[in-house]
């Protein structure tokens, strides 16, 4: 589900084709990019990584999952 949010899929297509609810899966996307915000935050992370970190968290960080707080 994650890979398929962060390869474009639309809210409504991983819903209709996720076993989990609308609350569970959106706390995943959003745990996942938090997650990835903090990559480039730790002490010796190759750039590469920090880099590729910080455009996945980019990518994954748009609506609905953006607006929530």
């Amino acid at each position: 589900m994650v890979e398929a949010w962060a390869s474009g899929l639309t809210w409504r297509e991983i819903m209709m084709d996720c076993g989990l609810d609308d609350g569970d899966l959106a706390r995943l996307l959003r745990r996942t990019i938090d997650i990835l915000a903090q990559i480039p935050q730790l002490p010796g992370i190759d750039q590469m990584v920090q880099i590729n970190a910080k455009l996945a968290a980019g990518i994954m960080d748009r609506s609905p999952i953006s607006e929530l707080v």
